[in-house]
C-alpha cells in the first residue's frame, strides 16, 4: 500500500475495468458457465475497491491491504457501505462513487 495523491482518472479507469468484469460475468452466466463466473464477480468488486482507494489517494497492489484500507475507511466514516438483498437472495453492494451495483451470481 502506498499513499499517493487522490486520482479520480485512475479511479474511473478502475470502474471501467469493474464494468468489464461484470459484463464478462453476465456473458458467462448466459452461456451456462455461472460456476466459473465467481472469479469475474470477485475482480469486478475488487476493482471497485481499487477505485475507492485511488479516489482517497492510495495505490494498492495487494488484495489484503486493499480490504484492510476499505475496512478502515468504513470504520472512520469516510465511506458508507451498504448491503441489500434482492428478491432472489443475491446480495447487492453499492458505493456512491462507483455509481454501479455489484452482485453475486
Amino acid at each position: 500500500m502506498r499513499k499517493t495523491r487522490p486520482d479520480i482518472r485512475k479511479a474511473k479507469d478502475y470502474v471501467i475495468k469493474a464494468e468489464h468484469y461484470l459484463k464478462a460475468t453476465e456473458y458467462l452466466k448466459e452461456g451456462n458457465f455461472s460456476d466459473i463466473s465467481a472469479s469475474t464477480v470477485f475482480y469486478s468488486m475488487y476493482h471497485c475497491l481499487l477505485a475507492i482507494a485511488a479516489k482517497f489517494g492510495y495505490d494498492s497492489r495487494n488484495q489484503e491491504c486493499t480490504f484492510s484500507l476499505i475496512h478502515g475507511l468504513v470504520d472512520e466514516g469516510k465511506i458508507g457501505f451498504e448491503v441489500w438483498v434482492c428478491p432472489v437472495g443475491a446480495p447487492f453492494y453499492y458505493h456512491e462513487f462507483a455509481e454501479t451495483f455489484i452482485y453475486y451470481v
